[in-house]
């Protein structure tokens, strides 16, 4: 027979009640249903589960194995259909229910705070999505109905129907390294003196980062060496000690040991956008979202002094 995850409920609950007749009440089955369905369970796994005698029901060895997999498996189930539940459920006629997909960037906090604004009653969830098309594809078949997203301008999203997309900022990506690196206090550096470096990426974040970051560095003459794939605190640490360089935001928040530098003639880009599934609550609100967003943005922006000497320097030479 197939172990079914309602195979596993039933062991937690003989071995959290400690006895057939109570696990049977606890579970709405007669005591002789569920002492069938415990012995074809013990033939599946090869052996039996539980002591059975006139002081209760305890596992065996192996039962112990099967009874700790099952605690952490049958709650990990539970949450899996009970998120899926939140994201596919139809909207019902009470508080409009908003449902944000957000990449890890300096704006999905201000939007959900105005969003709390704008619609007091609605009842807002948000969660991270690693993958930006993955994301996309939420909005468009229905599961979520905002998006607080990013993309490189050259390598963009795909645009969906039903989904609309508006621009917020289009910032500059800078290099962070060290500040014993060679180059930590030159005022722009030069992609091609980084040829021999090793290259770190984003874990937290897809948007085709590694296609990206080949092709900028094709077109300075070198094949990047991406050795480490890391989450944000991970990646700061690598910086700190010399062990990488990463792309970096414009925003990116100041850290001792860490020096962020612009690059010297063509510079990457990075593009925060929203997306919004025109069918949906949010649809209405969209526009003060985006003047919210883009507010929130250049208020990011004024707290990075790298970031401000740039912009200041490049408004000179505009001038």
């Amino acid at each position: 027979m197939d172990v079914e995850i309602r195979h596993l409920r039933m062991i937690r609950a003989i071995s959290e009640v400690g006895s057939l007749s109570g696990a049977a009440i606890q579970l709405g089955l007669t005591q002789p249903a569920l002492t069938r369905q415990l012995q074809r369970l013990e033939r599946a796994f090869g052996g039996t589960l539980f002591h059975r005698d006139r002081n209760g029901t305890r596992p065996t060895a192996l039962g112990e194995l099967v009874v700790q997999r099952a605690k952490v498996l049958v709650p990990s189930v539970d949450e899996l259909i009970q998120e899926a539940r939140q994201l596919t459920a139809p909207l019902h006629t009470g508080p409009a229910r908003i449902r944000i997909v957000a990449h890890p960037t300096p704006l999905p906090g201000p939007i959900t705070e105005r969003l709390h604004e704008l619609a007091p009653e609605a009842s807002i969830t948000l969660r991270e999505e690693r993958c930006g098309q993955t994301a996309m594809e939420l909005l468009a078949g229905g599961a979520a109905d905002l998006g607080v997203l990013a993309e490189h301008p050259a390598m963009p999203l795909d645009r969906l129907p039903g989904v609309a997309v508006h621009t917020i900022a289009t910032e500059p990506l800078f290099i962070a390294v060290a500040t014993g690196h060679s180059l930590a206090n030159e005022f722009e550096i030069s992609l091609a003196d980084l040829s021999e470096e090793n290259w770190i990426l984003p874990q937290g974040l897809e948007i085709r980062c590694a296609e990206y970051l080949r092709g900028l560095c094709a077109n300075a003459g070198f094949i990047p060496r991406i050795a480490y794939r890391l989450d944000s605190a991970n990646a700061r640490e690598f910086i700190r000690t010399g062990l990488g360089v990463m792309l970096a935001q414009a925003t990116f928040r100041l850290e001792e040991g860490i020096s962020v530098r612009p690059f010297h003639g063509a510079r990457p880009d990075f593009r925060h956008i929203l997306a919004v599934r025109t069918d949906s609550p949010v649809a209405r609100l969209a526009d003060a979202l985006v003047t919210s967003a883009i507010r929130a943005y250049w208020a990011k922006a004024d707290q990075a002094p790298v970031y401000r000497s740039w912009l200041s320097r490049t408004d000179e030479l505009a001038g």
